[in-house]
């Protein structure tokens, strides 16, 4: 059939096909080259979220800059920065924390002492809040005179607490206050309930 066509209509036929191959090419090309909002981001079907941008450093595989959506937590930042590395502390940070426009987003190592005003926004939950009113004490960021608001800890334990910490690069647990001179079982029975990482 092909063979009896002139060449007018062979021609006419190619150059139908070829604009119809190339207008479904460029109709896949755009959507694998330019995917939706909705396509890495979470919100409502449909509806893409506001994109910003975030810096993540710190313990993390590939520090730099991420685009993020809004409605994303500290947790999916460090996955687009491929991940916390081995010896990132995971405990230093609130992953449930939602990310703030334009912010630098720091994942410290285990052997690194981080205030929570470092850490900002992303902070972890409770924050060190120490004072009279019975607040939670982070103990790898804590005053002296924040650590004096424990039970049982008075200035001399809280300067024996602070130079233990800094002796062994940060507290890994709260059980590790048993190292601490002048801190026992039951004293560490009644603070922990007012101390955290």
């Amino acid at each position: 059939m092909w063979y009896s066509l002139s060449a007018r209509e062979k021609l006419g036929i190619t150059s139908v096909a070829a604009v119809a191959i190339a207008g479904a090419g460029w109709v896949g090309f755009k959507q694998v080259a330019s995917p939706t909002l909705e396509s890495f981001a979470p919100g409502v079907q449909g509806q893409a979220s506001p994109v910003f941008s975030i810096h993540v450093a710190g313990a993390v595989r590939k520090p730099g800059v991420v685009r993020v959506n809004e409605g994303m937590m500290v947790q999916d930042a460090i996955r687009l920065a491929g991940g916390q590395t081995a010896d990132a502390n995971p405990n230093a940070v609130n992953l449930a924390a939602p990310l703030v426009a334009n912010s630098q987003l720091y994942i410290p190592a285990i052997s690194e002492i981080v205030s929570s005003s470092q850490l900002g926004p992303y902070a972890p939950s409770p924050k060190s809040t120490g004072g009279q009113d019975g607040g939670v004490v982070g103990i790898n960021s804590a005053t002296e005179a924040e650590l004096d608001t424990l039970p049982g800890v008075g200035p001399v334990t809280a300067r024996a607490i602070i130079s233990h910490r800094s002796a062994i690069g940060g507290f890994r647990s709260v059980d590790q206050l048993l190292d601490v001179k002048g801190i026992g079982p039951v004293k560490l029975a009644k603070m922990r309930g007012r101390v955290t990482l």
